[in-house]
């Protein structure tokens, strides 16, 4: 599935059913991408790591970091955490994409829904662990077991309610 429409990010990641009319009033010729609030709303996000980890690669206590302000794929200035011996990311510490309906990781806890930004993949959804405790990631796939993708061009509309 293709995620490209207001509607689509409703039905798919708000798990609201859109009747007919409901659907075409969303996929207007004016994209209403302010309405998404209401729904994000109606769910508040899981918790996040608010202090650094031990990582599962190392067993050491992680490393906060930055994201760089040149950083295209919607993650300008996000905190995140990572290995202290090989650098490599664990987990954005922050609360966006931890909704509490997402697929449990290996840790129990609901995971972490995020988009992958590099060329290969690019705007594919997948889940990985929100508390960077485990190396659980995950595809999303839709109700028939496709994977899961979004359009690029809404990505930021998705980042500002915190759905990714």
């Amino acid at each position: 599935m293709h995620i490209s429409t207001v509607a689509d990010v409703i039905e798919l990641i708000c798990c609201v059913a859109l009747n007919e009319s409901t659907r075409a009033f969303f996929n207007s010729p004016e994209p209403r991408w302010d309405q998404l609030q209401h729904f994000r709303g109606l769910l508040p996000l899981a918790s996040y790591p608010s202090s650094p980890m031990r990582c599962y690669h190392c067993g050491l206590t992680a490393s906060p970091a930055v994201t760089s302000s040149s950083n295209e794929n919607g993650n300008a200035g996000r905190p995140y955490y990572k290995c202290p011996r090989t650098g490599k990311f664990l987990v954005f510490a922050d609360a966006r994409g931890n909704d509490p309906r997402n697929p449990p990781c290996e840790c129990g806890l609901s995971s972490k829904r995020m988009v992958a930004g590099r060329k290969k993949s690019r705007g594919k959804l997948f889940y990985v662990c929100r508390n960077g405790t485990c190396d659980y990631n995950r595809c999303c796939t839709d109700a028939r077991g496709g994977k899961v993708t979004i359009d690029w061009e809404i990505l930021d509309h998705l980042v500002h309610i915190q759905i990714i």
